[in-house]
């Protein structure tokens, strides 16, 4: 077999694998999912809109203490983000978006928390900085939507 067929079928089994975990993920994904309907105008992971619904799927764990993050806003994925996990320092009732004031007072979703079972949870996303930081690969550390 040539060199140039062994690198065609490298990539059919790489992409094969990658679909094969993705679909796994999702699955998961499904049981583990948070919505919230922002009315004005927000910005997550760098974009911008107008208002929508924003359904972030959790995909799993990246490191024992961050997990990736599907992110979606009117049904349409944005991309992937990691976010930084801990207990939630108080009681939380219902789940809940975490938010900061951005340019011309737009909301910038920064986190959101989790009611439970077992326990509250908080979810911090974490900026491009702060993953290079800590040594995060490249891929995981570019902005949602960049390619």
């Amino acid at each position: 077999m040539s060199n140039t067929a062994n690198r065609k079928t490298g990539r059919w089994v790489g992409m094969l694998a990658l679909v094969a975990a993705l679909a796994t993920g999702t699955a998961t994904a499904a049981m583990t999912q948070v919505r919230f309907d922002i009315p004005q105008p927000f910005e997550v992971g760098g974009r911008v809109f107008s208002a929508g619904v924003i359904t972030i799927h959790e995909l799993g764990d990246y490191t024992p203490s961050r997990v990736l993050l599907e992110v979606w806003v009117d049904g349409t994925c944005i991309g992937i983000i990691t976010a930084g996990t801990s207990d939630s320092e108080m009681p939380v009732r219902r789940d809940e978006g975490l938010f900061r004031r951005g340019e011309g007072g737009r909301l910038v979703m920064t986190g959101y928390r989790v009611a439970g079972p077992p326990a509250a949870r908080t979810y911090r996303f974490q900026t491009p900085l702060e993953l290079a930081q800590v040594g995060a690969p490249g891929v995981v550390a570019e902005r949602l939507g960049s390619r």
